[in-house]
């Protein structure tokens, strides 16, 4: 459950950021949910979800909510997920930017140990290799991508900026 929402004329419109005084929305979808307000039909028909994805309010989920969305979070950026997707859409679902960016920096950091645990193997799968003449490859077998993480915090970032009052 989404707590939190502001009246309609608090709005601003995602395409443009003017108010959204008389909310138009892009599609049916978007009208049912009631968060990517625009301020007229002709920003509704610009809307574009991949760059127009912080919302016109600021959606608050319950504890519970987000102690669930917390978890699914971990397991979708553990699993390789895009930490750009889940994160923005986690945001939208009203997760705490805090809490995300939490499970940010501990995916950074398993990743950089799962990264120096596959080169100490390599390093001594090599050295095995020159006394027993069997050669491997040793990969990181880590899905998340660092470079990846960074984006996905700086979405954090933009959204904090966005709605500094926020928790």
């Amino acid at each position: 459950m989404v707590r939190g929402m502001a009246p309609m004329t608090d709005r601003a419109c995602v395409v443009c950021g003017a108010p959204a005084l008389e909310a138009q929305f892009a599609n049916a979808w978007e009208k049912t949910r009631k968060i990517m307000a625009c301020c007229s039909t002709a920003c509704a028909s610009r809307f574009d979800p991949d760059e127009h994805w912080m919302p016109s309010i600021v959606p608050v989920a319950d504890m519970s909510e987000q102690h669930r969305l917390l978890r699914v979070t971990v397991g979708r950026i553990n699993s390789g997920d895009e930490p750009s997707i889940v994160v923005r859409e986690m945001l939208v679902a009203g997760v705490s930017p805090l809490e995300l960016r939490r499970i940010l920096i501990e995916a950074s950091r398993a990743t950089q140990a799962s990264e120096i645990g596959a080169i100490k193997r390599g390093v001594l799968r090599s050295v095995l290799g020159v006394f027993t003449g069997r050669w491997s490859v040793t990969e990181n077998a880590d899905r998340r991508d660092p470079a990846l993480l960074r984006a996905a915090d700086a979405d954090i970032t933009a959204w904090q900026a966005r709605w500094p009052r926020a928790i």
